[in-house]
């Protein structure tokens, strides 16, 4: 609490309070899925079934593949969630699994393409918890989706680099970016740019790849360029 409103307070300062003009503070837990974290986790395959259940009744006669998958997509994420909440279990999954599985979820609403270094590292593994990696590639992805203006058409890059020491995986759009005072904000825990937001965005997936991966997050971004954030996998 004593940093919430240490954090309310600085965002009143002129300096922050006219760098950002909306911005909602909210207490976070270490326990992966409370339930902001889990309503979070949620909304992205909801709001997907939704709109293709909309879309599968204005259109009954012809039914379109790519819109069922999707939506069989939404709901094997969110029978998984269910089964998340009692414990979050380590176990070897495959990256461009859970990165397909993900990017399905936003087709429709963004252009993602994906590039990995070599076509040996498509079933490239990682252990550790399934169910959380995908949160936070979805959180990424809502993120770089929402950087863009309703009007710009979404384009969005991810990146897989595998070395020796570890994989890496960049998630890059070309919305509306952040000056370096947003980008501090942006780590804080329980902050968001959004007026309705659980505020659990970068923050959320930084603790999660360091707590959990051992890995590490960065983010580069300027206004009107882009934003970029890194995962780091150690080996």
């Amino acid at each position: 609490m004593t940093m919430k409103l240490c954090i309310e307070w600085l965002l009143g300062l002129p300096i922050f309070r006219n760098t950002v003009a909306s911005i909602t503070v909210h207490t976070q837990s270490d326990i992966p899925f409370t339930i902001p974290v889990f309503n979070h986790a949620c909304s992205a395959p909801l709001t997907s079934l939704l709109l293709d259940t909309d879309l599968l009744l204005e259109n009954t006669e012809n039914l379109n593949v790519s819109t069922l998958k999707r939506m069989r997509a939404s709901v094997q994420r969110l029978h998984a969630l269910m089964n998340s909440l009692s414990q979050t279990k380590n176990e070897t999954f495959c990256i461009k699994e859970v990165l397909d599985n993900c990017i399905l979820m936003f087709s429709h609403l963004a252009e993602i393409t994906v590039e990995i270094d070599n076509r040996e590292n498509d079933g490239l593994c990682c252990t550790g918890s399934k169910i959380l990696f995908s949160e936070v590639l979805v959180c990424l992805l809502k993120n770089a989706i929402e950087a863009y203006e309703s009007h710009q058409k979404k384009v969005i890059f991810i990146s897989v680099k595998v070395a020796s020491t570890g994989t890496k995986i960049a998630i890059m759009d070309h919305g509306r970016g952040m000056n370096v005072i947003e980008r501090w904000i942006s780590c804080l825990d329980g902050v968001s740019y959004k007026k309705k937001s659980t505020g659990i965005g970068l923050p959320f997936c930084i603790k999660t790849i360091k707590q959990y991966f051992d890995g590490s997050v960065s983010l580069s971004s300027m206004k009107q360029v882009g934003t970029s954030v890194c995962l780091y996998l150690p080996h």
